[in-house]
């Protein structure tokens, strides 16, 4: 448990700190917060769509967006407290989603329960993440070069765009929406990515002084996601069938 105990050692004189040195930067830290809940909630609500989608028996989700949400604010706030890193962001992802569904499929070809057999998967993947807490195996990261973090994060981002795409793609497969109903879902998808891009690079624009470009950039995910989510509540608008 050497390595657990230098970690805490490591750790411990900053931990009050990350906590405390917020006050100082309100601002920024406010931008953080809001860039973090969206950026952890967007994926979260994605990938519940999906679960519920792949994990239904009988007409009832085993898991959807409530389980999900809910799971990821819990873990998160319980990490950030008793895992000393409070900057540290825990939600759901693309590789987690699929174990998930596979474990499913594992569940319903073996005729079991799935979530008790989902639940104690997840004991068995706790009990082993401690086990390599405390031999220290994390050290074994010396061995790994950039090119391996690289295609793990490579292969996060290509989910979440597949993800995506498929999604908006699926309004239009589906005889069950309107095609005005599917170019508006796509317009939302399209104009929220385009002004949270544009908003963040404000601080390379030559319009306004550097305070505001900086409080534009900031701010900008958080504008867009709020700007497209009042969308179809706007004018005509509100008289098309958006699917929630």
């Amino acid at each position: 448990c050497s390595g657990m105990r230098d970690d805490l050692k490591r750790r411990l004189p900053h931990y009050v700190s990350d906590w405390t040195l917020t006050s100082k930067s309100s601002c920024k830290v406010l931008a953080s917060i809001l860039f973090m809940f969206f950026t952890s909630i967007a994926p979260a609500v994605t990938f519940s769509v999906l679960l519920n989608d792949k994990t239904e028996i009988d007409g009832n989700s085993q898991i959807g967006a409530v389980e999900v949400v809910l799971s990821s604010a819990v873990t998160g706030m319980m990490f950030s407290v008793f895992g000393g890193q409070p900057l540290c962001i825990v939600g759901v992802t693309g590789p987690v989603t699929i174990f998930t569904i596979a474990c499913f499929n594992i569940a319903k070809q073996m005729d079991v329960n799935f979530l008790p057999f989902y639940c104690w998967t997840q004991i068995w993947a706790a009990l082993m993440h401690m086990l390599l807490a405390m031999t220290n195996s994390c050290e074994a990261i010396k061995l790994v070069t950039r090119y391996s973090c690289e295609t793990f994060g490579f292969l996060i981002g290509v989910i979440y765009i597949y993800t995506g795409i498929m999604e908006i793609a699926n309004f239009f497969d589906d005889d069950e929406f309107e095609l005005v109903t599917s170019y508006e879902q796509l317009l939302i998808a399209l104009g929220t990515a385009w002004v949270a891009l544009t908003l963040t690079n404000a601080r390379s624009w030559t319009l306004g002084n550097p305070l505001v470009r900086d409080l534009i950039a900031d701010y900008g995910a958080t504008i867009a996601m709020i700007l497209f989510t009042a969308v179809p509540y706007m004018g005509g608008a509100t008289e098309v069938d958006i699917a929630t």
